[in-house]
């Protein structure tokens, strides 16, 4: 009777134990295929709020509220955790961090409950960041933790670095900058095999700011440069505002401040196109910082004052500490000595409370802390298991023989017994030994923390040198800035003159040498004794010599004081224009043009000064071709697109030049040969005119046997209509 009562009692355990392995496989279980269509609306709706974070926070928060509704609607627990969690990240990108808060310890209850191992992982990591935010650094990287325990049990390896990364930045914030490099290091491995860019960015900023803290400029901008470039590539608007805001720190920290402030500005016009407050927040300090050393105390205010605004509704206290800092700096400058204390006491509080002493030498311990719980989870998972073996195998051994099933079960209790103290004394005296190991850290972080307030009032008393060896510079700087502007402006004044004289001097003159060379060409028509005729011929080219040197000086004026008139240029048609102006040079016929203007090029610029160029270079390769029929005379003009320049290059195998002229070939009256005479001003009203577009021109040394000019020309040029208009030469 005993042994059927015992028999029914164990069929009734069975029963229960069936019956809940099913009941948990029904939890799994696929919904109707009518709840299918509603559950992936919600994925949906929250992939949308997800994307929309960085842009359109408002209209992320519309997704993400709608996918909680839903949620609500259709009763399903881990949707609703995830639409909580989504919900929170709004909220906490607006500066809401109480909000986001609850949001968040919403998420995490009903996932426990549910026991959702990924609703649980992701809020505790959202629990851990927002924490970060707030200042409140032990409750972070408990989460932050707790969070990474899961995800490597999960083999969750995205989640392992987010939580690396995160991890990193605690440890920044508490100075502990080895263990912050380990984990960011790790945490990059990671998002480097996963091509995970947006989530690579923010490491990269993370290690840029870290090196930035250190003083190791190098690698500091390098990482920062990495992110801006990678930022761009994805077009991540955050990452590229926080990487501008950190070479602003950089700057700062070196004294860079005008540099600084060109970064804050370009990290806070981002962060305000994106509505992160908490930058905006952060940008407009630094930037009332830099007010405050230019002495500029009304507009260092103002500007706090916005900052302060921001960091007062999202609550950030390490925001509010460095505010309260500043505000008692200006005060103490603007006289308002009550005000200087009253902040100063308020940013000695909030100092204390954020960096006490006791949170950073407890930082080891709290991760063991989590350790320790690790270990006796496991203790407690394995004494499951065993009490689990324990009762299947009392039932399979009742059910075919009860006396051996007794005695399998106390000989199995026996052994188990045995196993368990074995393993708890293995435990316990681990655990001593890592009590042992904590107190020698202990004393080893003590006498760390002594050193390092040392090695701070020596960086404090060098910090204070150099500010004063930079006022002196800012002082010498100033002086000579001013000696420069006075000597510019007399330069332009002497200009100005120089330009007048040689357009006045060049239009007095050509009225009497019009008449004269009028009077020559009469003379060569009436007169016809040989001796006079040939007086009157040499008169006429020295006048028409002169009447060429005076144009092309007008010209050189013209140049100077022109505005560009931009349209779009066809240099197939300039190319024939000009070398139609060209023909009736001696020798034309006789040269061979190769003309090669590549396709597509859509160029603004001009037309008067290309034409000039292009003339001027033509005009020069035909005069001083080879007069000899030993070889062919050739000229190859090329125009081509290059790197968003546009390039033109003109060679020829003429006479040539000779090298000792290369460093005057370019300046006024120069010669280009001494076997011509020629004006000198033809190359110097070249180099002009290519400036004049904001490009250069050289003289290239490829090739003995050519003569090759190189043009080269953005194609970035202001557009600016034009007000004169320029004589060929």
């Amino acid at each position: 009777m005993v042994i059927a009562r015992k028999g029914l009692i164990l069929f009734l355990i069975l029963f229960v134990c069936l019956s809940k392995a099913i009941a948990d496989q029904g939890d799994d279980i696929e919904p109707a295929q009518s709840l299918k269509l509603e559950l992936q609306k919600i994925d949906d709706l929250n992939k949308k709020s997800n994307r929309l974070l960085n842009q359109d926070p408002e209209e992320a928060l519309v997704f993400a509220e709608k996918a909680l509704k839903l949620s609500y609607k259709v009763n399903n627990a881990r949707r609703i955790s995830s639409s909580l969690r989504h919900v929170g990240d709004v909220y906490q990108y607006n500066g809401e961090l109480n909000t986001a808060l609850s949001y968040f310890y919403n998420a995490l209850k009903i996932s426990r409950v549910n026991d959702d191992k990924i609703g649980i992982k992701s809020s505790q990591n959202n629990l851990g960041s927002l924490y970060y935010t707030i200042g409140d650094y032990k409750n972070s990287l408990f989460y932050h933790f707790e969070a990474l325990k899961m995800k490597k049990e999960m083999n969750d390896l995205l989640g392992i670095g987010i939580s690396l990364n995160n991890i990193g930045m605690v440890h920044q914030k508490l100075k502990d900058y080895e263990n912050a490099l380990k984990y960011y290091t790790e945490s990059q491995e990671i998002f480097n095999k996963l091509n995970k860019s947006s989530l690579l960015v923010s490491t990269i900023n993370n290690i840029g700011s870290l090196y930035s803290e250190l003083k190791n400029e190098p690698l500091a901008i390098k990482h920062f440069n990495a992110s801006i470039k990678l930022s761009k590539k994805t077009k991540n608007l955050n990452g590229l505002a926080i990487a501008y805001k950190g070479l602003g720190q950089l700057y700062e920290s070196e004294g860079k401040n005008y540099r600084a402030g060109l970064y804050y500005n370009r990290s806070l016009k981002l962060s305000q196109q994106i509505k992160d407050k908490n930058n905006i927040s952060g940008n407009y300090f630094y930037l009332s910082r830099l007010e405050f050393f230019k002495n500029e105390y009304e507009n260092s205010l103002i500007l706090l004052d916005k900052s302060h605004a921001l960091a007062e509704s999202s609550r950030t206290k390490e925001r509010l500490m460095e505010n309260f800092e500043l505000y008692a700096k200006i005060f103490d400058k603007l006289g308002d000595y009550e005000k200087a204390y009253r902040y100063q006491n308020k940013y000695i509080d909030l100092k204390n409370y954020l960096f006490n002493e006791k949170l950073a030498k407890n930082l080891s311990n709290i991760q063991m802390e989590i350790e320790e719980e690790k270990k006796q989870q496991a203790l407690a998972r394995k004494d499951m298991e065993i009490s689990e073996n324990k009762a299947k195998t009392t039932f399979l051994f009742t059910i075919f023989i009860l006396t051996l099933a007794l005695v399998a079960l106390f000989y199995s209790m026996y052994k188990s017994k045995n196993r368990l103290n074995a393993k708890l004394q293995d435990s316990n005296d681990e655990i001593l030994s890592q009590k042992i190991e904590i107190e020698n850290q202990k004393e080893s972080l003590v006498k760390n923390n002594l050193e390092l307030e040392k090695a701070q009032q020596v960086i404090k008393e060098q910090n204070d040198v150099l500010n004063e060896i930079n006022a002196q510079l800012e002082s010498i700087v100033k002086s000579r800035t001013k000696e420069l502007k006075t000597t510019n402006s007399e330069l332009e004044i002497a200009l100005k003159e120089l330009d007048s004289f040689i357009y006045k001097t060049s239009h007095d003159i050509r009225g009497p040498l019009a008449r004269l060379m009028g009077l020559c060409n009469v003379a060569l028509m009436d007169v016809e004794d040989e001796k006079s005729l040939n007086y009157f011929e040499m008169l006429n080219g020295t006048a028409n010599y002169l009447n060429s040197m005076l144009a092309r000086l007008s010209t050189v004026s013209d140049i100077k004081n022109m505005e560009l008139k931009l349209e779009p240029i066809d240099f197939i048609e300039l190319t024939d224009s000009v070398l139609a102006e060209n023909s009736l040079y001696d020798g034309f016929s006789k040269i061979k043009f190769n003309v090669s203007v590549s396709k597509n090029i859509k160029f603004f610029s001009d037309q008067t000064l290309l034409k000039l160029v292009m003339h001027n270079l033509i005009e020069n390769a035909i005069k001083f071709h080879r007069k000899t029929e030993k070889s062919e005379s050739f000229v190859d003009i090329n125009v081509y697109k290059k790197n968003n320049k546009l390039y033109i290059n003109v060679a020829d195998n003429g006479i040539g030049i000779n090298k000792a002229e290369f460093p005057q070939i370019f300046e006024m009256f120069a010669r280009g040969s001494g076997k011509h005479q020629t004006a000198g001003l033809g190359l110097y009203m070249v180099k002009l005119s290519v400036e004049k577009l904001k490009g250069k021109i050289a003289l290239l040394e490829n090739n003995p046997d050519l003569t090759e000019f190189e043009i080269e020309i953005p194609f970035q040029i202001p557009v600016i209509q034009s007000k004169m208009t320029l004589q060929s030469a």
